[in-house]
């Protein structure tokens, strides 16, 4: 497709979602009578250890909407991570964690409407105290499908995630929240709409719902390493956290998180060391007190002007 005919495209589908956002609205609310009902009927499913059933169809659903090469991972990818949930040694090494699924179905007929992948880091005792967090979140994937998008099934999971982690952890202190986002100054033509077309959003709009959450961009200069042996580092990446109030995070808490989202998460239990992103971020959070949190949805909206 031409850059134009790629642009269209989106424009038409968006149009086509829109359309059928709200005719499933309509038909949620006829036959439930509020969305509150209509959530009372969910079950959240996880998934956190590998071999699980639903996990396939789970994973065909996720593939759907991440396309983009090197921020997408693999089944067996996916399945070595939730093996490394029991890794004795890793548990030692680390402290408590876990990586896992939550995911809905439409409850008349057993579709996966949307699915949250996510990771956890309890923090140290003293460390806990310091910060004031129970520990970190990681949202590595979240996604609803496209019709549904108007039911708040979002911000459904993100409460289910929050419980289920406050258990894990064992606290009711708050939790560190962070995801990554794309870039889009960092994007082309064609990855920016054609990212628009599988993910059926557009890339700066997303980041306006993201910001409107609370997340906003850690300022420095984030790269994601390679999931897997083969694919590339991806660098049109940032990393966001939600922590209201605060103009700065300290880079020894995102030193935590990273250390571990990156050794369990990307590498699986690989040796990171060997890994120039890896090694050139750490070395940067060792040498810094502080991360200067940024972003907003003007600059979102400026930089959405540049794609149109």
């Amino acid at each position: 497709m031409t850059n134009y005919t790629l642009r269209d495209r989106f424009f038409e589908l968006e149009k086509e979602a829109t359309k059928l956002k709200i005719s499933t609205r309509k038909n949620i609310l006829s036959s439930y009578g509020s969305l509150e009902n209509f959530h009372k009927t969910l079950t959240v499913e996880i998934i956190n250890c590998p071999n699980q059933l639903g996990f396939k169809d789970l994973f065909t659903f996720y593939s759907s909407f991440f396309t983009l090469p090197e921020e997408t991972e693999t089944y067996d990818g996916f399945e070595t991570t939730l093996a490394l949930n029991t890794h004795e040694g890793f548990l030692k090494k680390f402290g408590a964690y876990e990586e896992a699924w939550m995911y809905v179905r439409n409850p008349e007929n057993d579709d996966i409407i949307a699915g949250l992948n996510f990771s956890i880091y309890k923090l140290p005792e003293t460390e806990s105290r310091f910060y004031s967090y129970s520990g970190t979140a990681h949202i590595i994937y979240i996604f609803v499908k496209a019709e549904y998008r108007s039911l708040k099934l979002a911000g459904y999971l993100f409460q289910a995630l929050d419980n289920y982690a406050k258990t894990f952890f064992g606290s009711s202190q708050e939790i560190l929240y962070i995801c990554e986002q794309n870039a889009p100054e960092k994007m082309s033509f064609d990855d920016y709409f054609s990212d628009n077309i599988n993910a059926l959003i557009d890339q700066c709009d997303r980041l306006i719902w993201w910001d409107k959450l609370g997340y906003k961009r850690l300022q420095f200069d984030y790269v994601q390493p390679p999931l897997n042996i083969g694919q590339e580092a991806c660098i049109n990446l940032t990393l966001n956290a939600r922590a209201p109030g605060k103009q700065f995070l300290p880079a020894a808490l995102i030193s935590f998180h990273l250390e571990r989202f990156f050794f369990l998460a990307v590498f699986k239990g690989r040796e990171e060391r060997k890994d120039y992103f890896y090694e050139t971020q750490m070395e940067w959070l060792k040498k810094n007190n502080e991360i200067m949190l940024t972003g907003d949805v003007e600059l979102y909206k400026i930089l959405k002007m540049k794609f149109y």
